[in-house]
């Protein structure tokens, strides 16, 4: 059973990086957007920022929202 706040392999279409988690893409992808990596919740400014397709989730393989979220 999976937890909602377990990570969440994700990857970056644009890049074709697999990110470990959610947060991990964040971090990874903020500077490409001028954001800080280390602000709390980047991912979901990034997500937000991002076109829908950009990032998928690696276990479903569906996209993954401007929310942030499946």
């Amino acid at each position: 059973m999976n937890n909602t706040n377990d990570a969440k392999k994700t990857k970056d279409t644009k890049t074709g990086n697999i990110y470990n988690s959610r947060a991990e893409a964040g971090q990874a992808i903020a500077p490409e957007l001028g954001l800080d990596p280390n602000k709390d919740g980047i991912w979901f400014e990034v997500a937000s920022q991002c076109p829908l397709g950009r990032f998928v989730d690696v276990a479903s393989g569906l996209p993954i929202k401007r929310t942030g979220r499946v």
